[in-house]
């Protein structure tokens, strides 16, 4: 088995998963930490004022769920999807990576769409009642439907062990025609980051990992710079060269001279620049901005996200770009729409769900590395009005820029002045953990509060610097690392205004949810001493290798299919041989998170034991997980004290 010390490393970065690892963490380039180990007798850090307790209910997607067309996928955001009369009986649910069959080692990553759209009622089943999930409690996941499509009678390549496939989501660059030659790569880690509705169209925002690239500053938005300018921070970027990727449109892999790249390879000037943020988040005299970027320039590149709309009612799972987010911030996203929202009075507000407004937090990346924070910020977009006919999106967020000298909060139009909405001012007293991962929110009327869930861990090859081999040790740890963690706020941004009191402000993470209570769930860790019970052997979900992918056809392979199969098999298998073994680390993780928003209910007064003076709340959550590649659905109960 290789290690990430193994001599042969250095060339299997040259492999697809180089890209991968690079690509998934920032703007491509970023390295990161080894998920941490939980050490013996660790205690779980839980604040009195919220205590949580959850329970796995069942398979969503993936190998244990036996769901047809469908063999691993991840994500799985929920928002409502429009119906006639603006009513939401259903919820629109967008997956990520998805896998059609074991086979997919011979079809993954090279296909150009493998996106999910589905359905879920909008209504919580009848099946999920109060309190601990029943017998029958997993039957709410056959609740979920999605379209298939037959295969095609000129399939150069038939596949008798999959008669049907999943419908794939497409993106295209804008409302025109819908030609394939048109349609957007959205392989391997390009996937949906969030999605919402203004009550009459569904809208997604994707991620490609692609630079906002540019050849001097008046090609980035205010606020940026191109990383040609003279003033842009830190040493200057380049790329590693050879340039190697999935897809013609790859971005190249970003790196600094101090850092440089995997031998062969070298650090060489970039072709074109690419747009970037001057500092972490403007800082005062009492509270300066860290030196995050100008320690790693890396850090401060900025993305270009696709705000995309449903468009072409015939296909739900056509999306026509109609607006590019060039961002640094807002690359890891969490959104909602509510039924008012008042920039200047919060007090306005109303923070139930509706369509006057839609909120979204972000981070600018999925994990910390060596003191590195991916802090939350905030930023808010009226609906009214935001498409036209045409498909144009009219997009202009505006993001919370802390609190002006009157206390009120302030907002502006440029990202750079954004300011996170904890960890500003007590960032050294109070840091993040490395690994916030994937993350969502939810208004809980009951409590009174904002709830944002977040936390697990990721695999360790997803955690290896591309130019070293090695893995940083966490900085800032989860106390119980690899779990999922609940923060509460009265506001989107906390405090209504800088003189209200601590209490509004985000709250310290309470533990939601331990990783170890979800082992007949995930595979086995390979640290023996930790000996924690196993419900699926690390390999046993692994797609079928070559061979037997060849031997799956039903007639015999022409020479040219065979040539052409082959080599999308290699490239398959290759980059997940590599993905399992390139770090000693097959075991399961815990890794993203969403809310299943509308299924939530107060259950304060059907609870026997309820405190006095507590409310409790009942939050179902889908929660992706590696190895197996699936999406769990989860029960949580959170009780509080009363607003």
């Amino acid at each position: 088995m290789f290690t990430a010390r193994h001599p042969s490393y250095q060339a299997l970065t040259l492999t697809a998963a180089a890209y991968f690892a690079s690509c998934l963490l920032s703007a491509c380039g970023e390295s990161d930490e080894e998920p941490a180990r939980a050490p013996a007798g660790a205690a779980t850090a839980q604040p009195a004022a919220l205590q949580a307790q959850s329970w796995p209910v069942c398979t969503l997607l993936g190998p244990d769920a036996m769901t047809p067309g469908v063999y691993g996928s991840d994500l799985g955001i929920t928002t409502p999807l429009p119906g006639p009369g603006g009513d939401a009986a259903q919820l629109a649910v967008l997956f990520g990576d998805t896998w059609a069959g074991n086979e997919a080692v011979c079809t993954y990553p090279v296909v150009k769409n493998d996106d999910l759209q589905a359905t879920l009622p909008a209504a919580r089943p009848a099946q999920l009642t109060v309190g601990a999930p029943g017998p029958g409690s997993a039957a709410a996941c056959s609740t979920l439907q999605y379209p298939l499509e037959a295969p095609s009678a000129a399939a150069a390549l038939p596949d008798p062990q999959q008669p049907a496939k999943f419908r794939r989501m497409r993106l295209f660059p804008d409302a025109g025609p819908r030609d394939e030659a048109r349609m957007l790569d959205m392989s391997m880690l390009r996937t949906p980051a969030a999605a919402f509705s203004d009550g009459r169209t569904l809208y997604g925002i994707f991620v490609r990992q692609e630079h906002a690239t540019c050849n001097d500053t008046t090609g980035c938005p205010g606020g940026m710079l191109c990383s040609t300018d003279p003033a842009s921070a830190g040493e200057r970027l380049g790329a590693c060269a050879p340039h190697i990727g999935l897809t013609e449109d790859a971005a190249p892999v970003l790196c600094v001279r101090s850092t440089g790249c995997a031998l062969p390879r070298s650090c060489e000037p970039l072709a074109r620049g690419v747009c970037m943020l001057p500092q972490a988040f403007p800082g005062s005299s009492d509270a300066p901005a860290p030196s995050w970027y100008a320690d790693d320039p890396r850090r401060s590149v900025a993305q270009v996200m696709y705000v995309a709309s449903a468009f072409w009612p015939d296909r739900p799972e056509d999306y026509a770009v109609g607006a590019r987010f060039v961002t640094n911030k807002f690359t890891n996203l969490a959104t909602r729409t509510v039924a008012n929202f008042d920039f200047a009075q919060p007090e306005n507000n109303d923070y139930r769900p509706g369509q006057h407004s839609l909120l979204l937090w972000g981070r600018p990346a999925w994990l910390g590395q060596r003191g590195f924070q991916a802090l939350m910020f905030l930023a808010a977009q009226p609906l009214a009005g935001l498409s036209d006919a045409q498909g144009g999106i009219r997009w202009a967020p505006k993001f919370f820029a802390g609190y002006g000298p009157d206390g009120q909060p302030q907002w502006s139009d440029s990202e750079a002045d954004a300011v996170p909405v904890y960890g500003a001012n007590d960032h050294a007293r109070a840091p993040e953990h490395d690994y916030v991962v994937q993350f969502s929110t939810t208004w809980s009327n009951a409590l009174q509060r904002w709830l944002m869930v977040y936390g697990g861990s990721v695999p360790a090859w997803l955690a290896t610097d591309q130019a070293t081999g090695e893995i940083a040790p966490v900085m800032h740890p989860q106390p119980v690392p690899g779990s999922l963690y609940v923060r509460s706020a009265r506001h989107p941004w906390g405090r209504a205004r800088s003189s209200a009191p601590a209490s509004e402000a985000w709250s310290a993470p309470a533990l939601l949810l331990d990783r170890s209570s979800m082992q007949p769930y995930l595979a086995c860790d390979e640290d023996p001493a930790r000996q924690l019970p196993c419900g699926v052997a690390p390999d046993s979900n692994r797609p079928t290798d070559l061979v037997n992918a060849l031997g799956t056809f039903a007639t015999p392979l022409s020479p040219e299919q065979a040539a052409g199969v082959g080599a999308m098999c290699l490239l398959g298998s290759a980059a997940l041989d590599t993905q399992y073994n390139l770090a000693d680390d097959s075991g399961g993780h815990l890794y993203g998170v969403n809310i299943i928003e509308s299924w939530t209910e107060d259950v304060t007064g059907q609870l026997p034991d309820i405190a006095a003076g507590q409310r409790a709340l009942e939050l179902y959550l889908n929660v992706s997980t590696w190895n197996p590649y699936q999406v769990l659905l989860l029960k949580t109960q959170l009780r509080a004290a009363a607003p």
